[in-house]
């Protein structure tokens, strides 16, 4: 297993991590492998048809778009990633610093009123953005390496905000790792926002 933990990627890397993301979340309990066009159905990757509705299904993220969001992502103060190679790379984690307003307003999406509070423990945040295992190496820990990583780059006191669902595998870690609910969207999805201070 080798770790590689930094501020920003260089395109070749930025093409490998796309990959790994589409494979990550395409084989996901969020099923965003492969979509239908006509009726917005997501499957996974292993078990997307070729056609649904007559229509050829198509890739939930294109390629452009997942690059675009994680150049925008190294774009913001204090950004960080880790990834994570045991042959090939297998697992990844990054977020960045700001304001919880303008997390809020970025990513939140919450009627910031709901959270301001939340607001008084820090000026600066960080954002957990995104934190993924490949399909082959799950059940080993790594996602609560990275976590640990991540979150061991940051300054002493730092609160940490993420967006995830009660049904996902993400949930169950972060519930060990210290992070309490902190708004529940009450959506299908069954999202919310879950905090710590470190």
């Amino acid at each position: 297993m080798n770790i590689r933990i930094t501020s920003s990627l260089d395109e070749q890397e930025i093409t490998a991590l796309t990959g790994a993301y589409k494979q990550v979340f395409g084989e996901s309990n969020w099923e965003e492998g492969k979509k239908c066009a006509a009726c917005g159905k997501k499957f996974r990757l292993s078990q997307a048809p070729t056609t649904c509705c007559q229509e050829n299904v198509t890739d939930f993220y294109a390629d452009e778009q997942v690059r675009q969001s994680i150049q925008s992502a190294q774009e913001n103060f204090g950004f960080q990633i880790v990834r994570l190679f045991t042959q090939d790379l297998s697992g990844f984690s990054w977020g960045w610093q700001g304001s919880l307003p303008e997390i809020n307003e970025e990513k939140l999406s919450v009627d910031y009123k709901e959270i301001a509070e939340l607001g008084t423990r820090s000026a600066n945040w960080f954002y957990l953005s995104e934190l993924g295992v490949s399909t082959e190496e799950r059940g080993r820990g790594y996602g609560r390496i990275l976590l640990r990583i991540l979150l061991a780059t940051l300054p002493k006191n730092t609160p940490v905000i993420l967006r995830t669902s009660m049904r996902s595998e993400l949930y169950s870690l972060i519930q060990t790792e210290g992070f309490e609910t902190v708004y529940d969207y009450g959506d299908q999805d069954a999202r919310i926002l879950s905090a710590k201070s470190l």
